[in-house]
């Protein structure tokens, strides 16, 4: 029975949101940071409970999506998750391309499939709304070592590379209420070194490469996604 887990490091409480096909009391997991970290640590450093369990696959990875993003699991200091779910789990079958039930949609999609257009946009704004501000406060006084931060500045480039106009407008409007609420004035210097680093960022997102195995070209997260060794050429 396939179910949604929760892998946490009783050493330092760093958790990890993740879908078990097997539930399979063995298995903790197979993020990239969370397997780093269980070689540093050892699996006996390490706990799992189930927080669902589902009839289906799909219905499991729907959730943890949902969870994923309820939490902020990908932006936040105290997850070793660094996709936003629905992909890492299927590589137990031809999930690459439009094989994977995931392909194309967006965490927005996924509570609009699941709640109905007008609440599941409610949902998702509201969970990213509620964990932006939990995770700000767990974080208060936290230092990021220089090999996170550039773990956490890649998942960002890659969210920035798949957001939606709708995602961008809501993001934009939340940072606007944000700033104004916390009386947050920022002077022409911070700006002026705000729009060279996103032109930065922009040149990076948007920068072409070209699959190895297929000649296609791409945005670098798209190859990261769907093509290299995931692509059906490989």
């Amino acid at each position: 029975m396939p179910i949604v887990y929760l892998t946490t490091n009783t050493i330092n409480n760093k958790q990890y949101i993740g879908v078990d096909s097997k539930n399979d009391p063995k298995y903790l997991g197979s993020g990239k940071w969370l397997k780093r970290a269980i070689n540093k640590y050892g699996t006996k450093s390490f706990t799992k409970e189930i927080l669902k369990e589902f009839k289906t696959e799909e219905d499991a990875y729907l959730y943890e999506v949902e969870m994923i993003a309820k939490f902020n699991a990908v932006e936040s200091d105290l997850y070793y998750n660094i996709q936003e779910g629905g992909n890492g789990g299927w590589s137990h079958i031809d999930s690459s391309g439009m094989n994977n039930p995931m392909y194309g949609k967006s965490v927005r999609d996924i509570f609009v499939e699941k709640h109905g257009e007008v609440e599941g946009n409610k949902k998702y704004d509201e969970s990213r709304r509620v964990a932006g501000a939990k995770t700000s406060l767990k974080l208060k006084g936290v230092k990021k070592s220089e090999e996170h931060k550039k773990s956490l500045s890649n998942a960002r480039l890659d969210f920035i590379a798949n957001e939606t106009e709708e995602d961008k407008i809501v993001r934009r409007q939340y940072t606007s209420e944000f700033m104004q609420a916390a009386n947050i004035v920022r002077s022409d210097e911070y700006k002026a070194k705000m729009s060279k680093s996103l032109k930065l960022v922009s040149a990076k997102i948007h920068e072409k490469v070209e699959c190895i195995y297929c000649g296609k070209k791409m945005n670098k997260s798209n190859l990261k996604r769907w093509h290299g060794e995931k692509c059906k050429k490989a």
